[in-house]
């Protein structure tokens, strides 16, 4: 699987229709691409090695023409920065957890569900992380703060963002509960609002409202480092993303993780016609119960030619910025 619908589906089917490739790369990509859908959730493990081979004489072929399957192609302007920045999309399974670093500044963006905490623990200290700077809990679901107990009582956690709807949940209380253990405040951050993370700075672009749905009233923010972009929502679906359009903040951005794990009620086509993303990533499960990431969504992101990466074939994702360029590399 490892990049299969990634490469795949967001990029390799976006360059056969403009019909770049010439006949006989055409025909092997043809074939790589009869053999993904349904079959690559159904071959599980087995065609993870696969693909590994298939990409790597698909990219030999492609540079062979001058092309390749990573960087956005967009001209960029040069902004000073130091250093580097690393986006790390952890495979947490059905859930979403994403660890930004730039320089020896770090940042959790969702924390995973309940069952991930003492992965996410070793995760972090393997990397020498023993302080964040900051921790964002978009939205109180457990897919989104079920670890975030462990983070809080495990690390130093300077600067700790919460959506401000609350949850009567055992997932909630633990959270509540850390917060209370390490003497931390948590505090919803104002929209609008811009704060650095090193030489990258991030504004918080949402909740716009109040919603009655949770996944509505995630926190999202825009991340930008030199001339390149993320773009994080947590959950939120087509309202949150509506207030997002009429807030009029910029959204365009190089790589956005998908909204509520690539479900249909997310990631509308207004929304990204005004993302633009270049890259986006759907943090879901194998198999998982909802079907994620759902048909339609993948459409819309086909359409839209933003080259798709998913958790659930590629494992945890990496993207490096030096503040002009990007790359990514995928842990399977």
């Amino acid at each position: 699987m490892v990049v299969f619908l990634a490469a795949l589906y967001g990029g390799l089917t976006m360059l056969q229709e403009k019909n770049v490739f010439p006949a006989p790369v055409a025909e092997q990509v043809q074939v790589l691409l009869d053999t993904t859908g349904d079959a690559a959730r159904k071959a599980g493990a087995g065609l993870r090695s696969v693909w590994r081979n298939s990409k790597a004489a698909l990219n030999e072929q492609l540079r062979k023409f001058g092309r390749s399957l990573s960087g956005s192609g967009q001209e960029k302007q040069n902004i000073p920065v130091d250093g580097e920045l690393l986006v790390d999309y952890i495979d947490v399974g059905q859930g979403d957890c994403t660890l930004i670093r730039q320089g020896d500044s770090a940042m959790l963006f969702d924390c995973g569900p309940d069952d991930k905490g003492t992965y996410l623990q070793n995760y972090l200290k393997k990397l020498g992380i023993t302080r964040l700077d900051y921790v964002i809990g978009s939205h109180p679901d457990e897919d989104h703060i079920g670890s975030m107990d462990v983070i809080l009582e495990k690390f130093d956690c300077d600067t700790i963002f919460m959506s401000d709807y609350v949850k009567n949940t055992k997932t909630y209380n633990h959270v509540t509960e850390a917060l209370k253990y390490r003497n931390y405040s948590a505090m919803t951050p104002k929209t609008g609002s811009e704060w650095s993370l090193g030489d990258a700075q991030f504004t918080v672009l949402g909740p716009v409202q109040a919603h009655e749905d949770a996944n509505d009233n995630s926190i999202a923010i825009r991340l930008t480092y030199g001339s390149t972009s993320f773009l994080f929502t947590g959950d939120a679906e087509e309202a949150e993303e509506n207030d997002l359009l009429s807030w009029g903040n910029d959204l365009k951005s190089d790589v956005y993780q998908a909204g509520h794990h690539g479900s249909s009620d997310a990631s509308s086509a207004s929304f990204l016609r005004k993302v633009q993303p270049s890259f986006t990533v759907i943090s879901c499960g194998i198999d998982n119960d909802y079907g994620h990431p759902h048909k339609k969504t993948l459409q819309r992101l086909l359409a839209a030619e933003s080259q798709i990466l998913r958790t659930d074939l590629s494992g945890t994702i990496r993207f490096r910025s030096d503040g002009t360029n990007l790359s990514y590399e995928a842990e399977w």
